[in-house]
């Protein structure tokens, strides 16, 4: 699933976590935000990550909930988003 706006990213990940109503939306949007910005940083493409919302959802989920690092299920995921970017031409 692509996620082009922003908007769908938050529901898409507030239903992941089991999540609803707009309570929640600021500080959740905020730890999206902060996973995002790290796997940029990390040499994930705008493209993987817009393709990748489960990959983004885990990370927030992380945040949201106080772990004290990522999970080793998305430190997996985002070093195959890192190689596919890399590449550039594999599909997912």
């Amino acid at each position: 699933m692509t996620m082009t706006d922003a908007g769908e990213m938050l529901e898409q990940i507030k239903d992941d976590m089991g999540l609803t109503g707009t309570y929640h939306d600021r500080k959740l949007t905020s730890c999206i935000n902060e996973v995002i910005r790290f796997m940029r940083s990390s040499g994930v493409s705008d493209d993987k990550i817009n393709g990748a919302v489960g990959v983004v959802s885990r990370g927030a989920s992380d945040i949201f909930y106080h772990r004290p690092d990522y999970s080793a299920a998305f430190y997996k995921a985002l070093g195959q988003l890192k190689r596919e970017s890399e590449v550039g031409n594999v599909q997912t």
